[in-house]
């Protein structure tokens, strides 16, 4: 018999349909206007041979053997090991690394957005885990906006995210505006996300009713598909990394003319007369008009002077999306928007001004603020190092450099235990190849995954973990509204209480899913030891008020319960509906028919022989910080992946 429940995932809310405890498909809600076909690849990946379902060691880590040659990170085999040997594991290599160098020698940073829930938070149940330990250095800032949240506190004030809330919202550039320049693009395939969930896709509808109020957009960007075919966007194509010259180039035509808004710029900007002569060329002998523009960027002369003269002729919206300060220098094209906006004479009008990440997720645009949100209680972190988030293969290779950092210096630790939970830093970190030869360096590396994705292959140890679709949780997406109620009765918003399908998957243990390997590895690193017994008793108090809280958010949605929790106001989303009217069709691919976004199947893996032996790292004395790799096996013609796409597994009795 089907069962029919929610799910929330980065990509949006879905309902699973299960059949005896396996799950047959995933299926769009009823109610989101725009559904992400992501959804349904989760069927093959959910129980595909490539899951990791047992704790792993590598081989060369376990055996003490150098990092070098066929037993380096990414071509090692593995050895299957059972739960209380790999958590002994862990914990004594912990409990090691502290001893020896100091806390600030682990790096729990551990960045990425893991799955939608909140309980099951990755990075915030790693770092409580660790901070209780002793602590750890951190990263700070993320790879998708770094530049942006560094400069902009010092450009318009305010915390680096901030800007979400201050910037116009889509209603209102419907309502206001009448032209949006975007330098960028507006990709709407990106609106497939949020993190944290979302209950429903809005930044289609968003877009065509601003096209539809009259609204003309502009898309700079070398791509033309970077915005929607029905925005009719009329396309500037820029050489990529040239967005700052088109802006001066831009400026520089609203000064000469008297085209920009002296008023604005005296009354509330500092620091205009010095940016004016640099524009002029009076500080450098150059002068930055469309002509000097023209050359660099490939927009012509004549169209950068007519984008001026409407951008300060008409109520403008400058919109700067998220990938153009993913560069050398990226804090330029962010800052120089802003000073483009002061001056084309439209910031502080409803609807107009700057904006910045628009359709690179759902909720930016949609809504200001967020509904508050339970999470699990932070604990301070005793070590104050971190790093930049992006800068952790120099971290690792050389330790003890000083950098610039938001205008001071700061020293790279020396990090000898990496510990990533729910990411891989494999899938966004710039240069590949010097990531590969900078994870060589850590004496460990440890791993919680569900698959054998690059990020397992590069470990030491190997915790496998459920997944989503196997757990129960409540997801709350980021600046996803509220939840509200209308005529039509209760209106999901931006929570989704979800029941897990708890999917049968073979060979899979109960102790994955219930997370009870957790609060072991806490006893033995901890700095008051429960024991086994406790631990686990006051876990299981845990899921079972969650289990609680979710029946009683169920049973409210179905109208069965109206009393509901002070802390979780308003309707979570039950079971729904489904129709084959509702499917994706044409009018709903967020990718205009180009293409189809599909979760690739993993490859599978190979079988496995099992430890029947107690498994024991052999002690081989100090590792060196640095390690000299033959240059020879990372060139760039050679790909990183040094075996086939699967580990492989050895018995260490053998």
């Amino acid at each position: 018999m089907e069962r029919r429940m929610s799910i929330a995932t980065h990509w949006g809310s879905f309902v699973a349909v299960v059949d005896s405890g396996r799950l047959v498909r995933i299926e769009p809600r009823h109610d989101d206007p725009a559904p992400s076909p992501i959804g349904p690849g989760m069927v093959t990946a959910a129980e595909d041979s490539a899951r990791v379902l047992r704790p792993a060691v590598r081989k060369g880590w376990l055996d003490g053997e150098p990092r070098a040659h066929g037993a380096a990170r990414g071509a090692d085999a593995f050895v299957e090991v059972s739960w209380d040997q790999a958590i002994t594991l862990v914990s004594d290599e912990l409990r090691r690394v502290r001893s020896r160098y100091g806390d600030s020698a682990v790096f729990g940073g551990s960045y990425g957005w893991a799955s939608a829930g909140r309980f099951h938070h990755a990075q915030g149940q790693l770092h409580r885990f660790l901070a209780l330990g002793g602590g750890y250095t951190d990263s700070r800032n993320t790879y998708s906006t770094a530049a942006l949240e560094v400069i902009l506190p010092h450009v318009i004030g305010g915390h680096p995210w901030s800007y979400q809330s201050r910037m116009p919202m889509w209603d209102e550039i419907a309502e206001n505006c009448e032209l949006v320049v975007a330098f960028g693009g507006l990709a709407l395939k990106n609106s497939q996300i949020n993190p944290g969930g979302l209950a429903r896709h809005r930044t289609r509808d968003l877009q065509r009713r601003c096209r539809e109020a009259g609204v003309r957009f502009v898309n700079v960007s070398p791509i033309r598909g970077d915005v929607a075919g029905f925005l009719d966007a009329e396309w500037l194509p820029v050489i990529p990394n040239t967005d700052t010259a088109a802006m001066l180039g831009i400026a520089h035509t609203m000064l000469v003319n008297g085209w920009h808004d002296e008023d604005f710029l005296r009354r509330c900007c500092v620091g205009f007369d010095r940016f004016a002569s640099y524009l002029l060329g009076e500080l450098d002998g150059i002068a930055k008009d469309a002509a000097w523009a023209a050359r660099i960027t490939g927009i012509g002369r004549d169209a950068i002077t007519d984008l001026a003269r409407r951008l300060t002729t008409h109520r403008s919206l400058i919109m700067v999306n998220y990938a153009v300060q993913r560069a050398d220098h990226g804090e330029q094209p962010i800052w120089m928007s802003v000073v483009l906006a002061a001056m084309a004479g439209s910031m502080g009008r409803p609807g107009c001004g700057w904006g910045a990440g628009y359709a690179t997720m759902d909720a930016t645009g949609v809504a200001r603020g967020r509904a508050f949100v339970a999470t699990v209680p932070e604990v301070p972190n005793p070590v104050p190092d971190f790093i930049p988030v992006a800068r952790i293969a120099d971290a690792l290779l050389r330790p003890g450099e000083v950098i610039d950092y938001d205008g001071g210096r700061l020293t790279l630790p020396e990090l000898r235990l990496v510990y990533w939970c729910g990411e891989n830093p494999f899938h966004h970190h710039q240069d590949l190849h010097r990531l590969t030869r900078a994870w060589q360096v850590p004496d460990t590396v440890v791993v919680h995954e569900a698959w054998w994705n690059t990020s397992a292959k590069f470990a030491d140890i190997v915790l496998p973990v459920a997944t989503s679709l196997e757990r129960d949780d409540f997801a709350a997406g980021f600046s996803d509204p509220p939840p509200r109620r209308d005529a039509e009765g209760p209106r999901a918003g931006g929570r989704v209480a979800y029941r897990s399908p708890h999917l049968r998957c073979p060979g899979r243990p109960a102790r994955v899913r219930a997370g009870v390997h957790g609060v072991a590895l806490g006893e033995r690193v901890g700095p008051a030891p429960l024991r086994a017994d406790q631990g686990r008793a006051r876990w299981r108090r845990r899921l079972a008020g969650l289990r609680r809280l979710l029946a009683a958010l169920h049973r409210r949605a179905a109208g069965a319960d109206r009393t509901g929790s002070r802390q979780f106001r308003g309707p979570a989303l039950g079971p729904a509906t489904f129709s084959p009217g509702d499917a994706v069709g044409p009018d709903r691919d967020l990718l205009g028919g180009d293409r189809l976004v599909r979760l690739r199947r993993l490859r599978r893996a190979p079988d496995v022989v099992r430890t029947g032996g107690v498994a024991r790292r052999r002690s081989v004395g100090p590792v060196p910080a640095a390690l000299d790799l033959e240059p020879a096996r990372l060139t760039p013609a050679q790909p990183v992946r040094q075996r086939g796409p699967q580990p492989r597994f050895e018995d260490p009795r053998s």
